[in-house]
């Protein structure tokens, strides 16, 4: 089963380092509220410290690494060196040194560890003031404000997450 999510900085839209490093923080936290659901998966110096952060489902209630990379690391040096290397520049599902993210994904199957995916994803939004495109094979948007409809104008239609639980199999999983 497919189902993904889908993100990337809005055109023009730049990040700052210290924005990436509130999201970081702020997934982080919910990781640790969700910690029955989800779990940190790479723990390695790359994949996780103050501006990068992964997670997944357990075992088979798992399925793509949730991932949110950027290039950016506490020396200014290596920074410099990324920057200059062409392949890893033209990876463009990590927020690059000038702060943009040309696309991510991770399919979630719907499985239960999609509400945390989407959870941290309208929480990035509050804190960048919705600097991201984030859409999802259903159709919806999704903003700081909520979830938005692209079929009923792009209002929002629900307010909070949890309004949409009997569309996921984590809506089975709460209800």
């Amino acid at each position: 089963m497919g189902y993904s999510i889908y993100w990337a900085t809005k055109k023009g839209r730049q990040l700052t380092k210290e924005e990436v490093e509130k999201c970081v923080n702020a997934i982080k936290q919910i990781v640790q509220e969700h910690k029955d659901i989800v779990k940190i998966e790479f723990k390695g110096k790359a994949e996780l410290n103050k501006w990068n952060i992964n997670f997944n489902g357990y075992d088979d209630d798992g399925h793509e690494t949730f991932c949110f990379y950027s290039y950016y690391n506490e020396n200014p040096a290596e920074m410099v060196l990324e920057a200059l290397d062409s392949d890893r520049e033209f990876n463009g599902d990590y927020i690059s040194l000038n702060g943009e993210l040309r696309g991510a994904f991770c399919k979630t199957a719907r499985k239960q560890y999609d509400y945390v995916v989407k959870l941290c994803l309208i929480k990035v939004q509050e804190i960048t003031d919705n600097a991201f495109e984030i859409t999802c094979d259903d159709g919806w948007e999704y903003v700081k404000e909520g979830v938005k409809s692209k079929e009923n104008k792009g209002k929002v239609i629900f307010h909070k997450l949890e309004d949409t639980a009997d569309k996921y199999d984590w809506g089975k999983e709460n209800a």
